[in-house]
């Protein structure tokens, strides 16, 4: 038979802590692969389209590749979230109705139940995954399923995410954000008189690639050999393949996460009965190196995932 302690020893918050650790170590892989000048770790292609005595110059992404650690850091950032849920879980389970009761298979299959469809969320499988349970921890575990509307869709972001992370590498790309206005100029001409410079934005953030296109300068041909060299600055972030923006998902995920956490933890019988102990004790743990700051202060947004670059062709 597997034994479970009693007292909780508040672990779960390392799990948390290691998370953050690892996003913090994307954000430094991704400062790396933008230079400290600022200058995008890509290149910019142009290409002329001549319609007699005028031309438009197309500029587009040229060769860009991610930084292959991104999706490794961001699969380490993702289980160790998902992990804590499960070790707060197996907590809940330890202090329930059916402990002692519980064979090494039963309790090998407990974990944090979180749904992919409404039908699944059935009391046989809430039976299997936390059994014994008190009934106000399990209104906390219902409040935030995916099915619920609200903000427990985050959690079924991050059980996609952890069950890609077991089975290959999170892919991951670089978005362009047109949130913030982009700068442009024609920083010099041959043959060519520039009159019109177009941004190609879309709200919000795009996903870019080689061949994504950026500007469009139109202008009159002047000579036989005309060109123009543009600069442009924007920003761009770590986004995953299908260009939701890893920073504002973990942040909301993160959010869930503690939420559940603090709920349940506060529900506690221990943390109820011996509150200031167990206070004190969760104060020493956040102390600890690994952990760089309490649950309260929530994910660090202070350094952003996001970088200003600068880009000429």
């Amino acid at each position: 038979m597997l034994t479970v302690a009693v007292e909780p020893n508040l672990d779960w918050w390392f799990k948390v802590a290691r998370a953050q650790h690892h996003l913090d170590e994307l954000k430094a892989e991704f400062r790396r692969w933008v230079n400290a000048d600022g200058v995008a770790p890509f290149t910019i292609v142009k290409e002329l389209d001549r319609q007699a005595d005028r031309g438009t110059f197309t500029f587009r992404i040229g060769a860009m590749k991610p930084g292959p650690e991104w999706g490794l850091l961001l699969g380490d950032a993702v289980q160790n979230l998902r992990d804590s849920l499960d070790h707060l879980a197996w907590y809940l389970v330890s202090i329930g109705s059916s402990h002692g009761t519980l064979t090494d298979s039963e309790l090998r299959r407990v974990a944090f139940p979180i749904a992919p469809y409404a039908g699944w969320y059935t009391p046989q499988r809430l039976t299997t995954f936390l059994p014994g349970v008190h009934p106000d921890f399990i209104k906390v575990v219902d409040s935030v399923q995916p099915h619920i509307q609200g903000s427990g869709f985050t959690l079924g972001w991050l059980s996609h995410l952890s069950n890609e992370n077991k089975h290959r590498t999170i892919p991951t790309t670089v978005t362009q954000s047109f949130q913030k206005e982009v700068g442009h100029h024609a920083a010099w001409q041959r043959d060519f008189d520039v009159d019109a410079i177009q941004v190609c934005a879309v709200p919000g953030f795009r996903v870019i690639g080689p061949q994504t296109r950026i500007a469009e300068a139109t202008g009159i041909i002047k000579g036989l050999d005309p060109d123009v060299q543009m600069e442009f600055e924007f920003s761009i972030s770590i986004a995953f393949e299908n260009g939701r923006w890893i920073e504002q998902d973990f942040l909301m995920m993160f959010g869930t996460v503690v939420s559940v956490l603090n709920r349940c933890q506060e529900l506690l019988p221990a943390w109820r009965t011996n509150k200031p102990l167990l206070v004190q004790r969760l104060t020493d743990l956040m102390r600890r190196p690994m952990i760089e700051r309490t649950a309260r202060d929530g994910l660090d947004a202070a350094s952003p995932m996001v970088a200003e670059v600068t880009v000429r062709a």
